[in-house]
């Protein structure tokens, strides 16, 4: 007949073997479990990572849009500047023209605006 203590000590064995085996298999379902939650953490951080980079993608459009918008508005408001300057130069010197008519003893009124002019320079010249 076979001893009982070698076999109580297999059946022991045996039964740490079960109870190991059970408990890896815990172990293993866990961190499964644990490696699932990560990775669902990382696919939702990344999901709002790149929705806060849509966001300031479409916020720096929208300011690149709004900095286009502003020099379009200031080259127009300076060419406007530019001719309403032109305008009062020449205005000016159309004035001063006719003020000095009587001295060059000519019929303003008859002449061309480039005839005036010349007369406006010939009377810059004689000034200088």
């Amino acid at each position: 007949m076979i001893s009982q203590q070698p076999i109580a000590g297999l059946l022991y064995l045996v039964k740490a073997f079960l109870i190991l085996k059970d408990y890896t298999q815990g172990n293993l379902m866990h961190l499964m479990s644990e490696m699932r939650a990560e990775a669902d953490r990382v696919a939702q951080e990344r999901k709002e990572l790149k929705e806060q980079m849509q966001e300031v993608e479409a916020q720096l459009e929208w300011v690149r849009s709004e900095r286009e918008d502003e020099i379009t508005k200031l080259r127009t408001e300076k060419k406007k500047r530019e001719e309403l300057k032109q305008y009062i130069i020449h205005h000016l010197d159309h004035e001063e023209i006719l003020r000095n008519a009587p001295l060059y003893g000519a019929v303003l009124e008859a002449l061309s605006m480039k005839e005036l002019e010349t007369i406006s320079l010939i009377h810059e010249e004689a000034k200088g």
